[in-house]
């Protein structure tokens, strides 16, 4: 029998549903008006040296901080 494809589930929903990358991009979906170039994403760099913070050796180990001395 010929079965339908199914499309991938984050294609399925709507756009409205999707999770946006950061705040800014988020609220850009909503307002057109915004332009997310101009802002800058506090969020994804306090997120970034948490992490740096929380996972140090896999950061050393991606090459993200230097190795200690």
């Amino acid at each position: 029998m010929n079965e339908p494809e199914l499309q991938p589930k984050q294609e399925q929903e709507p756009k409205q549903r999707r999770w946006s990358v950061n705040d800014i991009a988020g609220l850009a979906r909503s307002l057109p008006e915004i332009d997310p170039s101009k802002y800058v994403d506090e969020q994804a760099e306090h997120a970034y040296a948490h992490a740096l913070v929380k996972w140090p050796v896999m950061a050393r180990l991606m090459g993200l901080v230097k190795e200690p001395r």
